[in-house]
């Protein structure tokens, strides 16, 4: 059974190269993709001239069921080591197969394989995972290749490859890269990007605006109407950002009251919060909301409500990114203090207890908390037990002197 397909192809779909004068052969192409795929094969995709130099700069060691040559030329007439190089890279009851235009010819090649329905997804599935693996890797050239297969069975994906490209440092090149593809592809030619840039006030292209405003999960009629209701510039991007349904969309709008350039990655979209958005409370519960495996949004979030005297909100937020976070100290005492405000003193003893030897925690916390706590609940022993603890460290600590007397004076 025949489970994965490599294309060697002599057409200009990585280079883009006179793309006008041979758009038969990319269309004829990206057909064959989507043929395969629907078939549930997946898909790889490399240039004739590299298979032939031995490089395979985009599968590298990869082995494939089947080869396909997709060229005008016959292969074995123009290219004679490409046999010689691709019996490295075929199974070895594999096949070799010149691509002639018939997708019926091809169907008694792929054999067992060709089924009926369409199994596309379970395809795409498969290459977002390869490309999330190549991002992590730094192969780009990998990345492209996996990038442009996947625009092509299904351009709905790219919200996920952008989803998936923004996890690196260097996110902002891939934004601009994955932007070109998608122009290639035509994905952006059905919505209005000069009329919406004109109303956003984006007079400079900065290489990823059509991605960030496509990507958005906003039509054209909710950002014009965002617009129109916005009293400034500063309430327009804020708005934007509430509505995006990604990070990369979401802190592109968010740039835009400032005109300062956002790099998306982690380190830059926190300072950008942090400067300008850290008391906005709708705004970082947005944030935790698309990124929520990102502790700072979490941490900035629990803080400000903290800040806020919102401190009930603060420990059932702190929860809540507890699921994302398991066992982070710094959430933990933050649920703590939620649970000591709506009395439930037994649980905000029980997370004090675990977090009472990790570092980077001040320890007469620890101490004064779970004072308060035993205090609460009348447990005298382990009251006066850790008020003593509290005043080793701090003899003239006002509050631990007065609950000792206090504790004292129930004879313990």
């Amino acid at each position: 059974m025949i489970k994965n397909a490599l294309i060697v192809s002599d057409s200009p779909f990585f280079s883009g190269a006179h793309s006008h004068m041979r758009e038969d052969d990319l269309n004829t192409l990206n057909d064959m993709i989507r043929h395969i795929a629907n078939k549930g094969i997946f898909i790889e995709i490399e240039q004739i001239i590299d298979c032939v130099t031995h490089q395979f700069p985009r599968t590298s060691n990869r082995i494939f069921d089947i080869g396909i040559v997709h060229s005008k030329r016959p292969y074995t007439e123009s290219w004679e080591e490409l046999d010689i190089s691709l019996a490295e890279k075929i199974k070895n009851d594999g096949k070799i197969l010149q691509y002639s235009g018939s997708n019926q010819e091809m169907d008694e090649y792929l054999g067992e394989s060709a089924r009926l329905s369409d199994n596309s997804p379970e395809v795409v599935d498969f290459l977002l995972t390869e490309l999330e693996s190549s991002v992590r890797d730094r192969n780009y050239l990998r990345a492209e290749m996996l990038v442009k297969i996947l625009v092509t069975i299904d351009a709905s994906t790219l919200q996920e490859i952008i989803g998936i490209s923004t996890e690196r440092p260097d996110s902002l090149i891939l934004a601009i890269r994955i932007q070109s593809i998608a122009e290639e592809a035509g994905i952006f030619d059905s919505y209005p990007m000069e009329e919406i840039e004109s109303m956003l006030g984006l007079n400079e292209d900065i290489g990823i605006e059509k991605l960030a405003i496509f990507t958005s999960g906003l039509t054209a009629k909710e950002i014009s109407k965002s617009v129109k209701n916005s009293i400034n510039r500063t309430d327009l991007s804020r708005e934007l950002f509430l509505n995006s349904k990604n990070t990369f969309s979401s802190f592109f709008f968010l740039s835009i009251s400032s005109q300062k350039n956002i790099r998306f990655n982690k380190n830059s979209i926190r300072d950008s919060i942090q400067n300008d958005w850290a008391n906005d409370h709708d705004v970082l519960a947005h944030w935790t909301q698309i990124d929520p495996m990102n502790f700072d949004s979490w941490q900035i979030r629990t803080r400000a409500l903290w800040n806020d005297k919102k401190r009930v909100e603060c420990g059932e937020v702190a929860e809540e990114a507890l699921v994302f976070h398991p066992g982070e100290h710094n959430l933990l005492r933050r649920m703590a203090h939620g649970l000591r405000e709506r009395g439930n003193h037994a649980e905000a003893i029980a997370i004090e207890l675990i977090i009472l030897n990790e570092e980077g925690l001040s320890r007469i916390d620890n101490y004064i908390y779970l004072s308060r706590s035993y205090f609460a609940l009348e447990d005298w022993e382990n009251a006066r037990n850790f008020t003593e603890l509290a005043l080793s460290i701090d003899p003239n600590h006002p509050e631990m002197l007065r609950k000792l007397d206090a504790i004292k004076s129930k004879n313990y």
